[in-house]
């Protein structure tokens, strides 16, 4: 009730805003999604809480990150279980961080690149929080949402599924790539298709509700030619 009060708020606003300072919209013309894009934008299911922006860090000082445990490691990068402090208390929240060496940038550059289009947030897609240049370590990192199951091929090695759990994983596997290759977002509004071109057991991890999300961009291209 609360949302829909908010949303008839919003469209009374606009209609007001637009009579007394734009020409009138003519019946019948496309639906205006922006603000419905907007709320699914924040939704996206993440096991991460964080605020930090889709985008590169452009403050002096990096991030207080500690990094904790190898968890993974890649023909461009290593994957690491880290802490990030908070500024204001002791407490820290769990995050990845994706480390490249100095000579895999075009691989990190792409990664970002792909993670930054705020159109590829999706519940089935990894949570990307911020992007890293740390010169001192001549290393670029990426640090995204960490999940502790780990990724499909570990989960199947070690688990026996039920028919539940297995339509869990696949549909929301295919929830995932669908998002990928779609030219539209739910709201109607124009999404750029993106094919990962590195689609495999080890490139997708598993939330704590067992659905998947879809990781390791390095090789992803956008079709927006």
């Amino acid at each position: 009730m609360f949302y829909s009060y908010r949303v008839h708020r919003r469209r009374h606003l606009r209609h007001i805003w637009e009579s007394n300072i734009k020409p009138h919209k003519p019946k019948g013309s496309g639906l205006d999604c922006s603000n419905a894009c907007a709320i699914m934008v924040d939704d996206d299911g993440s096991d991460s809480s964080s605020t930090y922006a889709n985008n590169l860090n452009h403050n002096t000082e990096p991030l207080p990150i500690e990094l904790d445990l190898l968890v993974g490691k890649g023909r461009f990068a290593q994957v690491y279980k880290a802490k990030l402090k908070q500024a204001t208390s002791d407490q820290f929240e769990t995050v990845a961080v994706k480390i490249f060496p100095y000579e895999e940038y075009a691989s990190w550059k792409n990664e970002k690149d792909i993670f930054s289009n705020t159109d590829l947030r999706h519940e089935n897609v990894l949570h990307f929080l911020t992007a890293e240049e740390r010169k001192v370590e001549k290393q670029y990192w990426l640090i995204t949402a960490f999940h502790p199951t780990g990724n499909l091929q570990e989960f199947l090695t070690q688990h026996v599924l039920s028919w539940e759990e297995l339509q869990v994983l696949s549909s929301s596997l295919a929830r995932g790539v669908a998002h990928l290759h779609s030219d539209r977002l739910s709201c109607g509004r124009h999404k750029v298709p993106i094919v990962h071109r590195d689609l495999k057991s080890s490139n997708i991890l598993v939330k704590k509700d067992l659905t998947c999300c879809l990781c390791d961009f390095g090789l992803a291209l956008c079709l927006d030619s």
